[in-house]
C-alpha cells in the first residue's frame, strides 16, 4: 500500500458533501464522507470557478444545507471520541 489515511474523517449529519460560499471571499468544500474522488473534483471545479468570478454553478447547490450536529461542537467532539474508542476496542477484541 502506497498511502493510508489515519486522520479524522469529515462527516456531515446527512452524509452529504457540502460546498458553497458565504460571499466573494469565503468558500468551502467539506464533508465528503468517503464519497470518493468524483464529487471532490466536481466541488473543486465549482469552487475554483466561483473564486474566478463565475459563481452560477456553485450557487446552484446553495439549497442543499447540512444541519449542524445536535449539541454543537462540544457534544460532536465528545461523540466522535466515544465512537472512535468503541471501534478501537472492537478491533482489539
Amino acid at each position: 500500500m502506497d498511502f493510508g489515511w489515519g486522520g479524522h474523517i469529515d462527516i456531515t449529519m446527512r452524509r452529504m458533501p457540502d460546498w458553497g460560499r458565504r460571499n466573494d471571499r469565503v468558500f468551502w468544500a467539506q464533508g465528503f464522507c468517503g464519497h470518493g474522488l468524483v464529487p471532490t473534483r466536481v466541488a473543486a471545479n465549482l469552487v475554483i470557478e466561483a473564486m474566478l468570478g463565475n459563481p452560477e454553478r456553485l450557487d446552484a447547490f446553495a439549497g442543499i444545507v447540512n444541519p449542524p450536529f445536535p449539541g454543537g461542537e462540544f457534544l460532536g467532539g465528545l461523540s466522535q471520541a466515544v465512537g472512535m474508542s468503541w471501534y478501537r476496542l472492537r478491533d482489539i477484541f
